[in-house]
Protein backbone atom coordinates (compact mmCIF):
# COMPACT_ATOMS: atom_id res chain seq x y z
CA UNK A 1 0.00 0.00 0.00
CA UNK A 2 1.04 3.38 -1.27
CA UNK A 3 2.85 5.64 1.78
CA UNK A 4 0.24 8.05 1.72
CA UNK A 5 -2.84 5.92 1.97
CA UNK A 6 -4.27 4.93 5.67
CA UNK A 7 -6.93 2.15 7.10
CA UNK A 8 -9.10 3.92 9.36
CA UNK A 9 -12.81 3.04 11.04
CA UNK A 10 -14.73 5.60 10.23
CA UNK A 11 -18.22 6.95 10.51
CA UNK A 12 -19.51 7.79 7.42
CA UNK A 13 -22.47 10.17 6.07
CA UNK A 14 -23.22 10.56 2.50
CA UNK A 15 -26.17 12.62 0.65
CA UNK A 16 -27.78 13.43 -2.48
CA UNK A 17 -30.07 16.23 -3.68
CA UNK A 18 -33.39 15.33 -4.74
CA UNK A 19 -34.19 16.57 -7.83
CA UNK A 20 -30.98 17.48 -8.90
CA UNK A 21 -31.01 16.71 -12.60
CA UNK A 22 -34.10 18.50 -13.09
CA UNK A 23 -33.06 20.61 -11.25
CA UNK A 24 -30.37 21.67 -13.66
CA UNK A 25 -32.64 20.67 -16.70
CA UNK A 26 -35.34 23.37 -16.00
CA UNK A 27 -33.29 26.13 -14.01
CA UNK A 28 -30.69 28.25 -15.62
CA UNK A 29 -27.05 27.10 -14.84
CA UNK A 30 -26.12 30.25 -12.80
CA UNK A 31 -29.07 30.18 -10.85
CA UNK A 32 -28.55 26.53 -9.44
CA UNK A 33 -24.50 27.08 -9.08
CA UNK A 34 -25.35 30.27 -6.78
CA UNK A 35 -27.54 28.34 -4.51
CA UNK A 36 -25.26 25.05 -4.75
CA UNK A 37 -22.41 27.98 -3.77
CA UNK A 38 -24.58 29.26 -0.99
CA UNK A 39 -25.45 26.28 0.10
CA UNK A 40 -21.72 25.01 0.39
CA UNK A 41 -20.41 27.77 2.05
CA UNK A 42 -23.09 27.75 4.64
CA UNK A 43 -21.92 24.29 5.44
CA UNK A 44 -18.37 24.87 5.44
CA UNK A 45 -18.67 27.63 8.41
CA UNK A 46 -20.76 25.05 10.40
CA UNK A 47 -17.87 22.88 9.88
CA UNK A 48 -15.27 24.56 10.69
CA UNK A 49 -16.83 25.64 13.64
CA UNK A 50 -17.63 22.03 14.72
CA UNK A 51 -13.88 20.78 14.38
CA UNK A 52 -12.84 23.41 16.61
CA UNK A 53 -15.79 22.95 19.25
CA UNK A 54 -15.30 18.65 19.50
CA UNK A 55 -11.66 18.71 18.27
CA UNK A 56 -12.72 15.75 16.38
CA UNK A 57 -12.24 16.50 12.52
CA UNK A 58 -14.71 16.17 9.83
CA UNK A 59 -13.76 15.86 6.33
CA UNK A 60 -15.69 17.28 3.81
CA UNK A 61 -15.97 16.55 -0.03
CA UNK A 62 -18.79 18.00 -2.23
CA UNK A 63 -19.02 16.66 -6.12
CA UNK A 64 -21.74 17.31 -8.37
CA UNK A 65 -25.12 16.79 -6.16
CA UNK A 66 -23.15 14.57 -4.02
CA UNK A 67 -22.01 15.11 -0.61
CA UNK A 68 -19.48 13.36 1.57
CA UNK A 69 -18.45 13.48 5.32
CA UNK A 70 -16.14 10.90 7.44
CA UNK A 71 -14.47 11.16 10.90
CA UNK A 72 -10.75 9.99 10.89
CA UNK A 73 -11.61 7.82 13.76
CA UNK A 74 -14.72 6.05 15.27
CA UNK A 75 -15.25 7.03 18.55
CA UNK A 76 -18.07 8.67 20.49
CA UNK A 77 -16.85 12.43 20.56
CA UNK A 78 -16.12 11.99 16.42
CA UNK A 79 -19.89 10.42 15.62
CA UNK A 80 -21.21 13.41 17.59
CA UNK A 81 -19.16 15.71 15.70
CA UNK A 82 -20.47 13.91 12.78
CA UNK A 83 -23.54 13.70 13.94
CA UNK A 84 -23.77 17.58 14.35
CA UNK A 85 -22.27 18.46 10.61
CA UNK A 86 -24.91 16.37 9.28
CA UNK A 87 -27.94 18.76 11.21
CA UNK A 88 -26.47 21.74 9.78
CA UNK A 89 -26.05 20.37 6.76
CA UNK A 90 -29.38 19.95 6.10
CA UNK A 91 -30.30 23.33 8.07
CA UNK A 92 -27.77 25.00 4.86
CA UNK A 93 -30.23 22.88 2.50
CA UNK A 94 -32.90 23.58 3.83
CA UNK A 95 -32.32 27.37 3.79
CA UNK A 96 -32.08 27.35 -0.09
CA UNK A 97 -34.52 25.28 -0.05
CA UNK A 98 -32.80 22.02 -1.40
CA UNK A 99 -33.47 19.06 0.06
CA UNK A 100 -31.45 16.04 0.59
CA UNK A 101 -31.70 12.37 1.11
CA UNK A 102 -28.66 9.94 2.69
CA UNK A 103 -27.19 7.65 5.44
CA UNK A 104 -24.81 7.69 8.05
CA UNK A 105 -22.68 4.23 8.37
CA UNK A 106 -19.44 2.76 10.26
CA UNK A 107 -16.80 0.74 9.28
CA UNK A 108 -13.31 0.74 6.89
CA UNK A 109 -11.95 3.52 4.61
CA UNK A 110 -8.77 3.45 3.07
CA UNK A 111 -7.91 7.51 2.30
CA UNK A 112 -5.42 9.61 1.63
CA UNK A 113 -5.31 13.80 0.83
CA UNK A 114 -7.78 12.94 -2.28
CA UNK A 115 -9.14 9.39 -1.88
CA UNK A 116 -11.82 7.77 -0.21
CA UNK A 117 -12.29 4.52 -1.00
CA UNK A 118 -14.16 1.95 1.28
CA UNK A 119 -17.13 -0.62 2.15
CA UNK A 120 -17.88 2.19 4.74
CA UNK A 121 -19.04 4.37 1.50
CA UNK A 122 -20.43 1.76 0.01
CA UNK A 123 -23.21 1.04 2.51
CA UNK A 124 -24.10 4.48 2.39
CA UNK A 125 -24.43 4.60 -0.96
CA UNK A 126 -26.52 2.00 -1.37
CA UNK A 127 -28.77 2.51 1.69
CA UNK A 128 -29.37 6.16 0.65
CA UNK A 129 -29.86 5.01 -3.15
CA UNK A 130 -32.60 2.83 -1.83
CA UNK A 131 -35.18 5.37 -0.09
CA UNK A 132 -37.96 6.94 -1.69
CA UNK A 133 -38.21 10.59 0.45
CA UNK A 134 -36.68 13.11 1.83
CA UNK A 135 -34.58 11.73 4.96
CA UNK A 136 -31.49 9.60 6.24
CA UNK A 137 -31.32 6.07 6.98
CA UNK A 138 -28.82 5.04 9.98
CA UNK A 139 -27.62 1.55 9.51
CA UNK A 140 -26.61 -0.83 12.25
CA UNK A 141 -23.51 -0.59 11.80
CA UNK A 142 -23.49 3.13 13.13
CA UNK A 143 -25.86 2.14 15.79
CA UNK A 144 -24.20 -0.57 17.80
CA UNK A 145 -20.55 1.66 17.50
CA UNK A 146 -21.74 4.58 19.18
CA UNK A 147 -21.46 3.60 23.06
CA UNK A 148 -23.95 6.31 24.22
CA UNK A 149 -26.56 6.04 21.65
CA UNK A 150 -29.36 5.56 23.93
CA UNK A 151 -28.67 9.43 24.36
CA UNK A 152 -29.88 10.30 21.00
CA UNK A 153 -32.60 8.34 21.07
CA UNK A 154 -33.99 9.60 24.09
CA UNK A 155 -33.77 13.42 23.27
CA UNK A 156 -35.00 12.01 19.86
CA UNK A 157 -32.57 13.62 17.35
CA UNK A 158 -32.13 9.44 16.59
CA UNK A 159 -35.83 7.65 15.71
CA UNK A 160 -36.90 4.53 14.86
CA UNK A 161 -39.53 5.08 11.94
CA UNK A 162 -40.78 2.90 9.15
CA UNK A 163 -38.71 4.21 6.35
CA UNK A 164 -40.61 4.11 2.86
CA UNK A 165 -37.92 1.92 0.17
CA UNK A 166 -38.03 2.23 -3.52
CA UNK A 167 -38.78 -1.50 -3.59
CA UNK A 168 -42.61 -0.50 -2.29
CA UNK A 169 -41.08 -2.14 1.08
CA UNK A 170 -41.34 -0.19 4.28
CA UNK A 171 -38.86 -0.97 6.93
CA UNK A 172 -38.70 0.08 10.32
CA UNK A 173 -34.86 1.12 10.90
CA UNK A 174 -33.03 4.10 12.55
CA UNK A 175 -33.44 7.94 11.10
CA UNK A 176 -31.68 11.13 11.15
CA UNK A 177 -34.19 13.38 12.80
CA UNK A 178 -33.57 16.64 10.61
CA UNK A 179 -36.28 18.78 12.05
CA UNK A 180 -34.36 18.51 15.99
CA UNK A 181 -32.29 20.99 15.16
CA UNK A 182 -34.97 23.45 14.95
CA UNK A 183 -37.38 22.80 17.77
CA UNK A 184 -34.19 22.51 20.35
CA UNK A 185 -31.93 25.23 18.86
CA UNK A 186 -34.18 27.68 17.79
CA UNK A 187 -33.67 30.41 20.18
CA UNK A 188 -29.48 30.15 19.10
CA UNK A 189 -30.28 29.78 15.67
CA UNK A 190 -32.99 32.71 15.40
CA UNK A 191 -32.51 34.84 18.14
CA UNK A 192 -36.01 34.80 18.43
CA UNK A 193 -37.38 32.17 21.07
CA UNK A 194 -40.80 30.40 20.44
CA UNK A 195 -40.83 30.72 16.82
CA UNK A 196 -40.56 27.06 15.70
CA UNK A 197 -43.93 26.87 14.91
CA UNK A 198 -43.83 29.34 12.31
CA UNK A 199 -40.40 28.09 10.91
CA UNK A 200 -41.94 24.25 10.52
CA UNK A 201 -44.45 25.51 8.44
CA UNK A 202 -42.30 27.64 6.73
CA UNK A 203 -40.83 24.11 5.63
CA UNK A 204 -44.07 22.37 5.43
CA UNK A 205 -44.79 25.52 2.39
CA UNK A 206 -41.75 25.26 0.39
CA UNK A 207 -42.54 21.69 0.34
CA UNK A 208 -45.16 22.43 -1.71
CA UNK A 209 -43.26 23.83 -4.39
CA UNK A 210 -41.55 20.32 -5.11
CA UNK A 211 -41.90 19.56 -8.79
CA UNK A 212 -44.39 16.52 -8.04
CA UNK A 213 -45.49 16.19 -11.75
CA UNK A 214 -44.44 12.34 -12.13
CA UNK A 215 -45.77 10.04 -9.77
CA UNK A 216 -42.02 9.29 -8.21
CA UNK A 217 -42.17 13.11 -7.03
CA UNK A 218 -45.64 12.84 -5.87
CA UNK A 219 -44.85 9.69 -3.67
CA UNK A 220 -41.15 10.98 -2.14
CA UNK A 221 -43.43 14.16 -1.26
CA UNK A 222 -45.56 12.15 0.29
CA UNK A 223 -43.92 9.99 2.43
CA UNK A 224 -41.64 12.99 3.57
CA UNK A 225 -44.52 14.77 4.38
CA UNK A 226 -45.65 12.10 6.41
CA UNK A 227 -42.16 11.64 8.35
CA UNK A 228 -42.75 15.72 9.58
CA UNK A 229 -46.40 14.80 10.59
CA UNK A 230 -45.01 12.18 12.80
CA UNK A 231 -41.80 14.29 14.35
CA UNK A 232 -43.73 17.29 15.07
CA UNK A 233 -46.32 15.50 17.15
CA UNK A 234 -47.40 16.76 20.72
CA UNK A 235 -45.49 13.27 21.71
CA UNK A 236 -42.23 14.88 20.23
CA UNK A 237 -42.79 18.50 21.15
CA UNK A 238 -42.73 17.63 24.74
CA UNK A 239 -39.68 15.80 24.53
CA UNK A 240 -38.11 18.81 22.26
CA UNK A 241 -39.32 21.07 24.73
CA UNK A 242 -38.12 18.88 27.68
CA UNK A 243 -34.41 18.89 25.93
CA UNK A 244 -34.18 22.62 25.75
CA UNK A 245 -35.37 23.31 29.19
CA UNK A 246 -32.43 20.62 30.39
CA UNK A 247 -29.96 22.25 27.75
CA UNK A 248 -30.63 25.80 28.87
CA UNK A 249 -30.07 24.75 33.07
CA UNK A 250 -26.74 23.37 32.28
Amino acid sequence: MSNHLRQIESFVALFDILGFKDLVRKSEISKVATTYEKMKADFAKYAGMISRVSHSKVVTRCFSDTFLLYTTEASDASFRALFMACQFLYLAALASRIYLRGAITCGGLTVSEDIEIGPAIVEAYECEQQQDWMGCWITESCITAVSDMNRYLEEKSIVRYPIPLKSGVVEEKYTFNWIYLFVVLDSSLSGQPGDRKDRIAAFGRSMSKWDSSTWESKRKLENTRHFLKVITSPQFVDRYDFERSRRANL
